[in-house]
């Protein structure tokens, strides 16, 4: 009788639950995280009052040591693009008097998105461009301190750059579609 070989690759079905786990724990602990922002209070004695403890960063670390750093770049993005879409419902809910009046003076559904997409961009091109040139000269900085390195393309960077360019037009134009196809007498009567 043989005995069962221990290094043997898991079976299909244990690597499907493995990785169903990952990802429910995953959007579990980006919940959490994003339910943490809400929470915030001061340390007394140690630093002035108007400076709060955060604690909405310990669910991205759990989720980065416990799964893997993957998960905890997939947890902070997710709740990234939660607060993105916060900010674009608040700011389309701040704005719809005035998206209600250029619908009444013949903007269209697509005029209102590019004007929504613009203003959105404003803030997230050159947040972007910032944070991919930082990054890449603080990784080749931080990977000189090694003896064997590996080869740093600014490709991969570009790269992540597009798609959270990508995500932010999908969002820019998703989340306006029910204020531009709405009825400007509502929006102005809600006001």
């Amino acid at each position: 009788m043989s005995e069962p070989n221990v290094n043997a690759i898991p079976t299909t079905r244990a690597t499907h639950h493995s990785r169903t786990h990952k990802l429910t724990v995953t959007a579990m602990l980006s919940t959490v995280a994003f339910l943490l922002m809400f929470i915030e209070f001061p340390i007394p004695a140690l630093i002035p009052a108007f400076v709060k403890l955060d604690i909405s960063d310990l669910p991205e670390l759990l989720a980065a040591f416990s799964l893997g750093p993957i998960y905890g770049v997939i947890v902070t993005l997710l709740i990234s693009l939660i607060g993105l879409v916060g900010y674009t419902n608040n700011e389309i809910q701040r704005r719809s008097k005035e998206i209600a009046i250029r619908k009444v003076n013949g903007a269209t559904a697509r005029d209102i998105q590019r004007l929504i997409l613009h203003d959105l961009s404003v803030i997230t091109l050159p947040a972007i461009l910032l944070g991919i040139t930082s990054a890449y000269l603080f990784s080749r900085e931080w990977l000189m301190r090694f003896n064997d390195r590996i080869t740093l393309h600014w490709w991969i960077f570009a790269v992540g750059a597009l798609f959270v360019a990508v995500i932010v037009a999908c969002v820019a134009l998703w989340q306006p579609h029910r204020s531009a196809h709405g009825d400007p007498i509502k929006m102005i009567r809600t006001e």
